[in-house]
């Protein structure tokens, strides 16, 4: 057994790649034989060990007993037993082995740092040392798990079963499996899904790679996209859980599609402001007319506002997936149900008009013209406001964001505030000038809209960029 009086020991805190308390072995020597060359695994050489062991030293730390860390000695005779009871070429190899090793071996430790040196390595130049250093560490993740074939329940047993016998994955826990619906439009028997915690060696491929070698175990077959299956384990977190991170492209994407629409939305109250301003200019009647009109015109297209964002959800699932034809099925159901909600608030609106004018307690003349104007709104909305205002939500969702903010930008500069100015002043139409204004808006985007989308151009459109 080598002696241990040439070694250097610390408990530290901090870590360049793992956080937390760690105690340090510095420079142990051990003689053994690793070497490419025949004469170094025949006649060995002094090998140094620095090893960092990443462990929670809290509570030994309160109870002064041993038990509750690590042996550091019995840790010193591990790495000597390990070096000179096994022969390697690289010294890539012998860190490697030793960090897994000594993870597996050692249930206290969180994660290793192993740094082996070679000094009298068989190079023939001047040199002081060669080493290798390496940082292993047991992951944190959490999987995904589904069937819907056959023995559902079994399928599952059995795949967590696998998980639980290799040697490099750890506390495996399950949660309470649910029955759920079956998604992405393929007919198929309903889904028992569940959760897994582990813990893993692995890095994110060789996890990967594992799995797939279990599912195909359960004989699943990659045919139909979205279709049924045998056994499905997914990767959901890999030590991303408690650890957020940014990343670049991701970010770049955001504001790809954050800018564009916070931009068309801020220019678009600007319009308003200057509609409003030429209502202004009216009197206090069109004022009034103006602002209960409005009131009531949001009220009647809230639900379809509602199920326009209920687009933005359910079309980005399916770009997201590249199901084109799941897009068009989806984004006609939702316009047809759009379309439906809008009809049934205008009519039941319009229905109860003078009930509901009745609260405002307005003059017969401001009544009027408020009525006038909600009619217009109405037979336009019922009309088009599905294809101007929800359908682009459809765009959006494939990230067709600059398309969607050039045509609403331009028609609402072109149409809504210059028509406004040219019939309500030039041909002294009054605030009935600038709704017809706002309803010519609606149907230059509504076709503008329709046309992109039916082009399919929104499909080439990249997500990430790489």
């Amino acid at each position: 057994m080598q002696a241990l009086d040439n070694r250097k020991i610390e408990v530290l805190k901090g870590s360049i790649g793992m956080t937390g308390d760690f105690i340090k072995i510095t420079n142990l020597k051990v003689f053994a034989h690793h070497g490419v060359f025949p004469e170094e695994t025949r006649d060995g050489q002094d090998f140094y060990v620095n090893a960092k062991l990443f462990l929670d030293c809290r509570k030994a730390g309160k109870t002064d007993n041993l038990s509750d860390s690590l042996n550091y000695g019995e840790v010193s005779h591990f790495i000597t037993d390990f070096l000179q009871d096994h022969t390697y070429k690289l010294i890539e190899s012998v860190a490697e082995q030793l960090a897994e090793a000594m993870l597996l071996s050692m249930p206290v430790l969180k994660g290793v740092e192993i740094e082996l040196c070679k000094p009298h390595a068989p190079i023939g130049l001047p040199f002081e040392n060669v080493s290798v250093t390496m940082k292993r560490q047991w992951h944190e993740v959490y999987l995904a798990v589904g069937s819907n074939l056959g023995d559902k329940n079994a399928y599952i047993g059995n795949g967590i079963d696998e998980l639980r016998r290799i040697k490099e994955i750890k506390e495996v826990r399950v949660s309470e499996l649910l029955v759920t619906k079956p998604y992405g439009g393929v007919e198929q028997d309903d889904f028992v899904n569940g959760a897994i915690a582990l813990k893993t060696l692995l890095s994110p491929q060789e996890l990967l790679e594992k799995l797939h070698e279990i599912e195909q175990h359960a004989n699943r077959e990659r045919i139909i996209h979205w279709g049924p299956r045998t056994l499905d384990l997914d990767i959901i977190f890999y030590d991303k859980l408690h650890k957020p991170e940014i990343h670049l492209s991701m970010l770049k994407s955001i504001l790809q599609i954050g800018v564009p629409n916070g931009l068309e939305n801020s220019i678009f109250q600007i319009g308003k402001i200057l509609v409003a301003s030429i209502v202004s200019g009216f009197g206090t009647i069109s004022i009034t007319a103006n602002a209960v009109a409005g009131n009531l015109a949001s009220l009647q297209v809230i639900p379809g506002m509602a199920l326009g964002m209920a687009m933005i959800t359910v079309v980005g699932q399916c770009i997201g997936a590249k199901d084109y034809e799941a897009v068009k099925k989806y984004t006609k159901k939702l316009m047809l149900i759009t379309y439906g909600v809008v009809w049934a608030m205008t009519l039941l609106m319009l229905l109860f008009s003078k009930q509901i004018l009745s609260f405002y307690s307005l003059s017969e003349e401001t009544t009027t013209m408020t009525m006038e104007v909600f009619i217009v709104h109405g037979i336009c909305a019922v009309i088009v406001w599905p294809l101007a205002f929800a359908l682009p939500n459809a765009l959006r969702a494939a990230n067709d964001v600059r398309f969607t903010m050039i045509v609403s930008l331009l028609s609402m500069w072109i149409f809504r505030i210059g028509f406004s100015y040219i019939l309500a002043i030039y041909f002294n139409m009054g605030i009935l000038g600038t709704w017809i204004a706002m309803c010519i808006d609606w149907f230059c985007r509504g076709a503008c809209f329709v046309i992109r989308f039916a082009r399919g151009k929104w499909k080439n459109i990249s997500f990430i960029d790489n």
